[in-house]
C-alpha cells in the first residue's frame, strides 16, 4: 500500500489541488486525480483532459501523507480562490479541517434540501 501527496493542475486555468491518496499500486500508475467539490466542479466543466497529477512525496502511513497536505497547500497556494482546496488543512477528516466560511457557504447551499433519506424508515446501514 502506498501513501502519498499529489499536486493536480488544470491547463486551462492554472489553479492546482494539493490531496492525499493511499492506493495498492504505484502511485505513477494511479489515474485518481482529486476529489475536492471545487475540483470536481472544474473537471466536470473541463473534462479530465485538462488535468495533470504530479507525485509531491510518499509516505510510509496515511497519517503522514493526510498531515503533509497543509505544507503543499500554502507552498503552491491552492486554497480557494487561488486553487481548488477548500481547507488549509487538506481533507475533512480531522477536527476544524474546514474553514469558518467554507462552513457557513456549505451551510448556506444546504437550507432547504431534505436529507436523501428523508422520511425513510431502517436505512441508515
Amino acid at each position: 500500500m502506498t501513501h502519498y501527496v499529489y499536486l493536480t493542475t488544470n491547463f486551462i486555468d492554472g489553479k492546482q489541488y494539493i490531496g492525499d491518496r493511499t492506493c495498492y499500486c504505484e502511485p505513477e500508475k494511479d489515474k485518481y486525480l482529486g476529489s475536492g467539490i471545487y475540483y470536481k466542479a472544474a473537471e466536470k466543466s473541463h473534462g479530465k483532459i485538462c488535468f495533470k497529477k504530479v507525485i509531491l512525496e510518499v509516505f510510509e502511513t496515511r497519517k503522514e501523507a493526510f498531515n503533509a497536505q497543509e505544507k503543499y497547500i500554502k507552498q503552491y497556494n491552492t486554497l480557494s480562490p487561488n486553487g481548488y482546496n477548500i481547507s488549509p488543512k487538506g481533507g475533512h477528516e480531522c477536527s476544524n479541517a474546514w474553514s469558518k466560511e467554507s462552513k457557513e457557504k456549505l451551510s448556506k447551499s444546504r437550507q432547504g434540501i431534505k436529507p436523501w433519506n428523508y422520511k425513510l424508515t431502517n436505512c441508515y446501514s
